[in-house]
């Protein structure tokens, strides 16, 4: 694990990935699946310089490349995850103006094939927010030739005092909870979403 200041900062318990060989000599990476259990990581943002991320100092100034004259060809590869699992994880973000823990009890994606623009590939979330509960069970088509996203997503008591720190300037005081039960379906189209929902 990662420390800062005797702090843990980075942590796992497990991790394993299952890819495809054969795909690769056709410029496609299938990734039967990957795993990824009892994470424990912290992202730090407050400093207009420095990023730290799961303990790991990032220069937010350094290493921006120049933009290209031309533009590249794009890449050939494809890829695909058939089953992507995460369990027990824990991730913290702070900047100077929030401080959000997110806890993931499972999060499991299924069927994300570059390759099948019209395939649904399935997504579930169990976790919180800030110990509000937090239920996301959707139907992902990124590749299409118009992205959408549709699902239902509920969330039961989320402490808007979180979230102060973004408002300072407009309210005074900023706090109640928030909960959401909702039907979403979400297209993008070239630059603009078009957003429909469906609930409280």
């Amino acid at each position: 694990p990662f420390r800062s200041n005797e702090e843990r900062t980075l942590a796992y318990d497990n991790a394993s990935l299952d890819l495809e060989w054969l795909p690769l000599f056709e410029k496609r990476v299938v990734v039967q699946s990957v795993t990824l259990r009892g994470l424990q990581m912290r992202v730090d943002n407050s400093d207009d310089l420095l990023l730290l991320l799961g303990g790991i100092r990032i220069d937010k100034g350094a290493g921006e490349a120049p933009a290209p004259e031309s533009e590249t060809a794009p890449s050939e590869w494809a890829t695909s995850v058939q089953t992507l699992t995460l369990e027990d994880i824990d991730l913290t973000y702070k900047d100077r103006n929030v401080n959000i823990t997110t806890s993931i009890d499972s999060l499991v994606l299924h069927d994300l094939t570059q390759w099948r623009h019209d395939r649904p590939a399935r997504l579930t979330i169990s976790g919180s927010i800030n110990n509000a509960p937090l239920r996301l069970n959707a139907e992902l088509l990124p590749y299409a030739e118009r992205p959408s996203y549709k699902g239902k997503i509920k969330l039961d008591q989320f402490a808007l005092e979180a979230l102060s720190g973004y408002v300072k300037d407009v309210f005074s005081e900023f706090s109640g909870r928030l909960s959401l039960e909702s039907d979403f379906d979400v297209e993008q189209d070239n630059q603009i979403l078009k957003i429909q929902h469906e609930g409280e």
